[in-house]
Formats: C-alpha cells, structure tokens, sequence
C-alpha cells in the first residue's frame, strides 16, 4: 500500500491489450486473504478471464502490494505459480508510512494519531496483518523471505522514487 503500486498498473493497463495482458482493475489479494485463497485455483483463474469468445491472455498481472509483507503468501505464490516473475516496489518506508496513515485518514477509517499508532504496533508482535503501518516498510526481511521461495532472477526489485521520476525504461 501507498508504494506506487497503482501507477505501475496504469503504465501496465495502458498497453495490456497489445501486449496480450489480463491485469484486473483491482487489487486482488487472493494469496493473502483466506477467503479468497480457499476458492481455490480456478477462481483465481477466472479473474483474468477476457471471456469465451477471446483466446485467454498470455500474460496474467496481479498488483497487490500486501503480497510482499504477508508471510504466508510466498508458499502459496511458490506452490500455484513456481514460474512467476514478481516485481517488487520499494518505497522510502517513512514517506510510506505517512502516505498510508493519510489515506486511512481519507477513507475515513479511524486509526488514531500517527504517534500512538506507531507506538502501538511496534511495541506489539501480533500476526501481520494488511493495515500494519510501519512494520511493512521493514523491507529486509520480507525480500528474505521472497527469496527463500523464488530464485533472484525472478524478481525485480523497484525503488518507487526512481520509478515516479522514470517510469518507463
């Protein structure tokens, strides 16, 4: 959340048809909620469905940012799809932070102070969960984690500063 994923889909979306890629408007979180995970592998598959009268897509895109940050969805990544190639995008974890708390803010979720939320969860060790605040930007150990998972050419690594300034190569 709030890493320049949804830009990465815009760029991604605006040649999707011509380079033969289903990539769903949406955030999809099918390996890391379980209700979504426990439909199994053909639901996953149909979110990417263009319909019966078109040939399937070549290519399938899933940008969902929490997939990175939850430790369970590397094994189920690994397990459904071995040859995936995973682009990873890396934002300055404190501008991260601040960005994510301003749009709980904006939703109109009650989070509470800045501080106190800070506070609260690093002093805490619950289960991880998709609405942590900093402790997703502790980036090391979720790469190492990835990692133990996919070989390294699968993975492209993206400093969202550096794809905000360029985002094409």
């Amino acid at each position: 959340m709030k890493g320049g994923t949804c830009a990465l889909r815009m760029h991604l979306r605006a040649t999707a048809w011509e380079d033969n890629l289903s990539l769903p408007w949406e955030e999809l979180h099918f390996f890391d909620e379980e209700d979504e995970f426990s439909k199994g592998p053909e639901h996953y598959a149909d979110l990417f469905r263009w319909g019966d009268d078109w040939p399937p897509p070549a290519v399938l895109g899933d940008v969902t940012p929490s997939y990175l940050y939850m430790p369970k969805v590397a094994a189920r990544l690994r397990n459904l799809l071995p040859d995936a190639r995973l682009v990873v995008m890396l934002r300055n974890p404190v501008d991260r932070a601040l960005s994510h708390h301003n749009h709980d803010l904006a939703k109109g979720r009650e989070v509470g102070r800045l501080r106190d939320r800070c506070e609260e969860e690093l002093s805490s060790s619950p289960p991880e969960s998709r609405w942590d605040l900093f402790r997703r930007g502790l980036y090391a150990a979720q790469l190492e984690r990835l990692l133990r998972f996919f070989p390294r050419e699968q993975l492209l690594v993206v400093a969202s500063e550096r794809y905000r300034r360029q985002p094409r190569p």
